[in-house]
């Protein structure tokens, strides 16, 4: 199966945003604790039973801290015209996992709050359905993925930080609305840990999606970046190098640089801007250090990108999450 969809006829006119289990952005690099596989003859009822992930401990209830880049957009009923709002990092995104009932909770905008359930249908352990508030017995229009494979091999493994999609209809009529995006989870870490002496690089992986208005996507967004703190002085350097992802394989998408970045001495936040040549368009990026002593990272973003198959000057948006860790 093609690693090149991000998503599964996101924003089209009869489905919800989704991630394909084929691999979010084909060519990224972070791999998680492996998901339980679920039995090829599943009980009529099954129990719960949600993807370790953070692989972190877990000993007690958690409300993880969060990032994410939420989308909403609309298209016609036969699938053409499809229609994207800009992205937006501010939006609340509560994820909760109770270590009572082993189940996740997730508040995504425009849903109702309720219990991730396994889709026992699927041959991947990390897709949910989203239950209505807490009557499990009930399923709202939305879809969850956690956690979707990588496979460039690169070795790196999170243990305090996963991620994931949601999305689903909203509303339908002439036209059918959508709301979801990608988001990062993490258990935080302590403003009272973060390092304020020396210096440490981060590798991140890329896991977006991209968009050029109506033309075509949405399109499977991967890649890397690299983030370099010097914690004695609170700045922040570093860079995004996202690859576009389709049937024809990677196609880079150039060198974004960071720009007007923000890091206070002991801060467990940081935020920036993503600069490449040939446009001033908006972008920018949130995040925060996860796990003991800052060990890992997570932020969402949004920025500008050059179709590399377009008209000249066609210029689309993408979106999505870095997780990464210490190198």
């Amino acid at each position: 199966m093609a690693s090149s969809l991000i998503v599964r006829g996101m924003l089209a006119a009869s489905t919800m945003i989704s991630l394909s289990a084929c691999g979010v952005g084909g060519g990224g690099g972070i791999a998680s604790a492996p998901a339980p596989v679920p039995s090829s003859n599943p009980s009529p009822t099954p129990t719960p039973s949600p993807t370790p992930v953070p692989t972190g401990p877990l000993a007690a209830t958690q409300d993880f801290a969060t990032v994410g880049a939420v989308v909403r957009g609309s298209t016609a009923l036969d699938g053409s015209d499809v229609e994207l709002g800009p992205p937006s990092l501010t939006e609340p995104i509560g994820f909760r996992y109770s270590v009572e009932t082993k189940t996740y909770t997730l508040s995504a905008p425009d849903f109702v709050p309720g219990a991730l359930v396994p889709d026992t249908s699927s041959a991947w352990a990390g897709d949910y359905d989203i239950a209505t508030g807490a009557d499990t017995s009930r399923l709202q229009r939305l879809r969850v993925y956690l956690n979707p494979e990588h496979r460039d091999g690169s070795g790196i493994t999170l243990t305090y930080t996963g991620f994931g999609v949601w999305g689903g209809v909203t509303a339908e009529g002439a036209r059918t609305s959508t709301s979801g995006g990608i988001f990062a989870f993490g258990i935080p870490t302590a403003a009272s840990d973060v390092p304020v002496t020396g210096s440490a690089k981060y590798t991140a992986h890329v896991a977006g999606q991209g968009m050029i208005a109506g033309w075509r996507g949405p399109i499977a967004i991967g890649g890397k970046a690299e983030l370099n703190f010097d914690f004695s002085r609170g700045t922040l350097t570093g860079f995004m190098d996202p690859t576009l992802m389709d049937d024809w394989g990677p196609t880079p998408l150039g060198h974004y640089t960071f720009v007007d970045t923000v890091h206070g001495v002991g801060s467990p936040t940081f935020s920036g801007l993503l600069a490449i040549d040939g446009t001033n368009q908006p972008s920018g990026f949130l995040g925060r250090f996860t796990g003991p002593g800052a060990g890992e990272l997570m932020a969402s973003w949004f920025a500008p990108f050059f179709d590399p198959w377009g008209d000249p000057g066609a210029w689309g948006t993408m979106s999505g999450v870095w997780v990464g860790k210490k190198d």
